[in-house]
């Protein structure tokens, strides 16, 4: 789930065909000037972004770790696109990508058939600064915004179940911040989720509401903060296993070090 790896150019190329149709599960159709901190991360020559960021300074964007894995010998090859609701439109603006920052201890590991991350971190600096509005990170002591209950706000442009051939149209969701020890139970994630590493967000009984396939990186928000970064899980809208974001408050410090690179 979430996962991006080669198979986003299959993903891609099917859409150009097929068309786009929706992203997030559980959630409805958003409209980008609501969001204008969002955007989308794709490859220069595809229409289809294949994950998602956050505009956290004029020319920087906050990602997964793992939307880079492909481009970082290559980072012209990537450029994000912001004020844009359909992927398949000309509306808003496209800006191509300089330079790329992961975090240097990024790791991968299997767990039930999934791709697990940690230090699930990237800064993309732009070409050239966006005109839009950034969103504060949220700070080494923000203990606050992950508190059980807190309502989050979840976005992207990918698909709204795992394995679906949808997407490319911008969705968001509210998704209530679950408490660590659930999704640690060994019903759940189990030792795979680090409370340092991640929070989770969701309907963690019935499942349903959950970023999926391709909204790898978008931003998890509470109170107008940018508070975790869409990372992975056990399929999408699963009962017992909602969406891990990485914390940002345990990488607050990394990232805003980035903010002064050029």
């Amino acid at each position: 789930m979430r996962a991006v790896s080669a198979t986003a150019v299959v993903y891609a190329a099917l859409f150009s065909a097929a068309g786009p149709a929706a992203a997030v599960q559980g959630g409805q159709p958003a409209r980008a000037a609501d969001y204008p901190w969002a955007v989308a991360v794709k490859p220069v020559a595809i229409p289809f972004s294949f994950c998602g960021g956050t505009l956290i300074a004029p020319t920087k964007v906050l990602t997964a770790g793992h939307c880079v894995d492909a481009f970082q010998k290559v980072p012209g090859l990537l450029q994000v696109v912001s004020g844009r609701d359909k992927m398949l439109s000309s509306d808003g603006t496209k800006v191509g990508v300089a330079r790329i920052w992961r975090h240097p201890d990024y790791a991968t590991f299997d767990y039930q058939g999934e791709t697990g991350y940690r230090n699930d971190v990237a800064v993309l600096t732009l070409k050239s600064p966006i005109d839009a509005p950034t969103l504060p990170l949220a700070r080494p002591d923000a203990s606050d915004l992950y508190q059980p209950g807190r309502k989050a706000r979840i976005l992207g442009w990918g698909t709204t179940s795992s394995g679906a051939l949808d997407g490319g149209v911008l969705r968001t969701a509210t998704a209530p911040v679950i408490a660590d020890s659930s999704c640690a139970s060994a019903s759940s994630y189990g030792d795979a989720y680090d409370s340092d590493q991640y929070t989770c967000a969701g309907d963690f009984a019935q499942g349903g509401v959950d970023t999926c396939d391709y909204d790898s990186g978008t931003p998890l928000v509470v109170d107008g903060v940018l508070a975790g970064i869409t990372s992975w899980g056990v399929g999408c809208g699963k009962p017992g296993h909602p969406g891990l974001y990485t914390r940002v408050s345990t990488f607050s410090s990394e990232i805003t070090a980035q903010l002064g690179t050029h």
